[in-house]
């Protein structure tokens, strides 16, 4: 498995294209980098983040499908393989543009600036309105605030808190950001994410110290608590040799 964690290296198709040349799309996600990173001295929200998490949903689907588990799309409206993970892309990239607009409540804001957006890549069929409307549970949910009912917004809001490594918080770091929540990222060396054993996800975290402990417990855990795939997965944290079982 390539070690670039950028969807870009293991998935190609109309939408992702779509999504990568939309200039308003460029523009949200630059915008929302603007006033996450400038303004308020957080972590990456823009491009590279978005990349980053439409991977790991990529991914995370990818497994669990071979594990004979099936997203909503497909049990629901007969949607293939390339349709649900066009649908995660999607998510994976537009969750966080509402943060051009304002941090509170982003997600809602994420939804106003998406519709359109969707509109563009999903139309013609009953099926790509259905499309529409799972990517816009899975932007609304991606935070942990609102319960996410399909498989597809449960993997979008994991996909977002797997974003955890170092490198989308050293800028703020430089810039002056002090807090738990920088000192527990830089910690961070990488994340892996692979096909488990007793369960089928399975998140490996490598960290420095054990303050990276603080990135599972307060910032993953609240986005897939209470979910169907939360039984699905098992993370363990490694710290130098040893192994940690954290969920």
């Amino acid at each position: 498995m390539c070690d670039v964690k950028d969807v870009r290296e293991i998935y190609d198709s109309r939408v992702l294209r779509a999504l990568e040349e939309d200039p308003e799309v460029d523009a949200l996600l630059k915008g929302a980098n603007d006033l996450t990173m400038g303004r308020l001295m957080f972590n990456d929200h823009g491009k590279t983040h978005a990349r980053i998490v439409a991977y790991f949903a990529v991914r995370a689907y990818e497994i669990l499908r071979k594990r004979g588990i099936r997203a909503n799309l497909e049990f629901e409206d007969g949607a293939t393989e390339e349709e649900v993970k066009d649908t995660l892309v999607a998510a994976a990239y537009l969750h966080d543009i509402g943060n051009a607009v304002n941090r509170r409540d982003h997600e809602l804001l994420s939804l106003i600036l998406a519709a359109p957006i969707l509109d563009r890549v999903f139309s013609g069929s009953r099926l790509a309105v259905k499309q529409k409307a799972v990517a816009m549970e899975a932007i609304l949910c991606h935070m942990g605030r609102y319960p996410a009912t399909s498989l597809e917004a449960q993997i979008v809001a994991l996909s977002d808190g797997l974003d955890m490594e170092r490198g989308r918080a050293r800028i703020p770091y430089r810039m002056g950001a002090k807090s738990i929540h920088t000192y527990s990222a830089l910690s961070i060396s990488r994340v892996e994410l692979q096909e488990g054993r007793e369960r089928p996800l399975l998140v490996l975290v490598h960290m420095e110290n054990p303050s990276g402990i603080f990135q599972i417990e307060e910032v993953l855990g609240p986005k897939i608590e209470n979910t169907r795939l939360s039984e699905m997965l098992r993370i363990k944290a490694k710290i130098g040799e040893e192994e940690v079982v954290i969920h």
